[in-house]
């Protein structure tokens, strides 16, 4: 604070107009009491000229001895005289008020040192005057700025011409208001971001649930033969799945994006948690008797990454190779260490997808033309929930793929 103040202009400033109002008042107090130290020499003077003057016109004859007597500090002399001067009611004990001579000095020593220091108290006054009304004007200025960021005005401009506390105070009120603005920006996104949510949400739940409604109304008929029967029993277990699934992915998103789930990156293998996620997708994609190849992966690939949520990310992409790739086809994972990145590739030979859907496959809830016209079940938030756990640790995930050949997903997690 102190280091802060001394680099302060107005403090400078301030500084260097008390030490020039210090030296002008010390000159001006020095000044009076060598006036009256001149007054009381002056006076002295006065008194010898009165005594020699009295004594040599009464004995002129002695004239060059009183003269001498006078500037002789002989202390016989002056004890003889004190002695003299008592019988007659003076001595240095006397009250200085009974002498006419002395009690002039007296009253020109008191006035001049009354105005030297009435002259310095009024210059301190206004000093501190000074500084006081600078110090209400400056704490005014920060009060109007807190009074905008009340009301919702955060755009505040700092100077940082000068150095000093003053400007330091000015440029934490600017960083306060772009924090302020950039938290109520962030809040008000998420606001929007929840209303988007819970519409996306009900759509997505809207179907199924009119299917399965359809279907138990349907059953509730008498005239349904056993096989329909089971027909609409499968279709309402089929849409029982798929609400779970559905839902179990939802409550994945909501979570991540009011930040309830806190990714935690620690120094893991990766190797462990590819393998984890590779064993997760092995059953379905034996199911389509699909072949997942693994590449080499070295056996202590060390990255920072949050372990759950990794697995989650990379068996989200398995599955969707998976999902859109043909029976008995196969699909390669294997792992690229470049310059800042740890690289996981995931390639399959699927239905492919084309180049204008590259940058909303990403986003929540969306599903491919071609994956709706074949009519193949999902939900749309598998690459999305991947892109948001690969980003909260300093990630990414990118595409490349042509319709009709297949798509390569390359998953990037930071180098350690």
């Amino acid at each position: 604070m102190i280091s802060k103040m001394v680099f302060e202009p107005k403090f400078k400033k301030i500084c260097f107009l008390l030490s020039i109002i210090m030296i002008i008042t010390a000159s001006i107090f020095l000044v009076f009491q060598y006036e009256n130290l001149n007054n009381i020499h002056r006076e002295k003077i006065r008194t010898y000229e009165r005594l020699i003057g009295t004594l040599v016109k009464q004995h002129p004859e002695d004239e060059i001895y009183i003269i001498e007597s006078f500037f002789n500090e002989s202390k016989e002399d002056s004890t003889y005289g004190a002695k003299i001067l008592k019988k007659y009611g003076y001595s240095l004990e006397n009250d200085i008020e009974r002498q006419s001579s002395f009690r002039k000095i007296r009253r020109s020593y008191l006035r001049n040192n009354f105005i030297a220091i009435g002259s310095f108290l009024i210059i301190i006054f206004l000093v501190i005057t000074y500084i006081l009304l600078y110090l209400l004007k400056y704490l005014e200025k920060i009060s109007s700025v807190l009074d905008d960021f009340i009301k919702g005005e955060f755009n505040y401009e700092d100077n940082l011409a000068d150095e000093g506390i003053v400007n330091v105070i000015e440029s934490q009120l600017n960083q306060l208001g772009r924090s302020v603005s950039f938290n109520y920006n962030k809040l008000e996104s998420e606001k929007e971001s929840s209303k988007s949510l819970v519409t996306d949400i009900s759509h997505q739940l809207k179907t199924p649930l009119a299917s399965l409604s359809m279907c138990n109304s349907i059953l509730e008929e008498d005239e349904l033969t056993k096989e329909e029967k089971k027909e609409f029993l499968d279709m309402s277990n089929k849409n029982i799945s798929k609400l779970n699934a559905l839902i179990d992915s939802l409550v994945n998103i909501s979570r991540l994006e009011v930040a309830m789930i806190k990714l935690n990156p620690q120094k893991n293998n990766l190797r462990d948690t590819i393998l984890k996620a590779y064993n997760s997708a092995y059953i379905k994609a034996k199911h389509k008797n699909i072949d997942i190849v693994l590449g080499d992966i070295e056996e202590y690939t060390i990255t920072k990454h949050d372990k759950k949520w990794t697995e989650e990310a990379i068996f989200n992409v398995l599955e969707n190779a998976i999902k859109y790739s043909n029976k008995s086809e196969k699909i390669y994972l294997d792992v690229e260490d470049s310059l800042n990145y740890i690289k996981i590739n995931i390639k399959d030979n699927g239905i492919g997808i084309s180049k204008n859907e590259f940058n909303n496959i990403f986003k929540r809830f969306y599903r491919g033309k071609e994956v709706e016209k074949l009519e193949i079940e999902g939900s749309g938030v598998g690459l999305y929930l991947t892109r948001k756990i690969l980003e909260d640790q300093s990630g990414s995930i990118m595409v490349k793929s042509e319709k009709g050949k297949g798509s390569t997903f390359s998953l990037f997690l930071p180098k350690i």
